[in-house]
């Protein structure tokens, strides 16, 4: 999204603030559920996760906690003290399509991941763009909705930090 058209970042913040996800919503924890799942087993050892773009309320950092993981939050509007140290998985859940600049986000996340650790994966949870259907999508209409990502450009995303690794 150009510059110009971007909304102010009071009015950004605001907008999130009207957010109802809460730990007690068991349709948002199902919501989460492909994420956070794989994590549930008790003999998965505990990772270093961060909880990149977490929101007001950062209910996947709590679900990830209760399973026995350290985790981290961070979020420029509610929790935008830099994360300390790196992490074998780092989420972003719902957040990348409101990056303004997606690509130095990106770069950002790779640093913060543990090269050496046995998981090292970046999970990212989006809608996919689909150009028919672009006018018509819901997701667009969300003025802080500012970056779409197909599922090819998804992909080529996933190749380049594989690749680094």
């Amino acid at each position: 999204m150009d510059a110009a058209c971007r909304a102010l970042p009071e009015v950004e913040k605001k907008r999130y603030e009207t957010h109802q996800n809460r730990i007690e919503d068991e349709g948002y924890r199902n919501f989460l559920k492909p994420i956070w799942r794989e994590l549930a087993d008790p003999a998965q050892p505990s990772l270093r996760i961060l909880d990149y773009g977490c929101g007001p309320n950062p209910v996947l950092a709590q679900i990830l906690e209760g399973h026995g993981h350290h985790v981290q939050v961070y979020d420029p509007f509610f929790a935008p003290q830099q994360p300390q140290g790196k992490f074998d998985l780092i989420v972003c859940t719902e957040a990348i399509e409101h990056f303004y600049k997606p690509r130095k986000e990106i770069e950002n996340m790779e640093a913060l991941l543990d090269q050496k650790s046995s998981v090292g994966k970046i999970w990212v949870m989006t809608q996919i763009f689909e150009k028919p259907k672009f006018s018509r999508w819901w997701y667009v209409r969300d003025f802080t909705h500012v970056c779409f990502f197909s599922e090819k450009a998804l992909g080529r995303l996933s190749t380049r930090i594989v690749l680094k690794r």
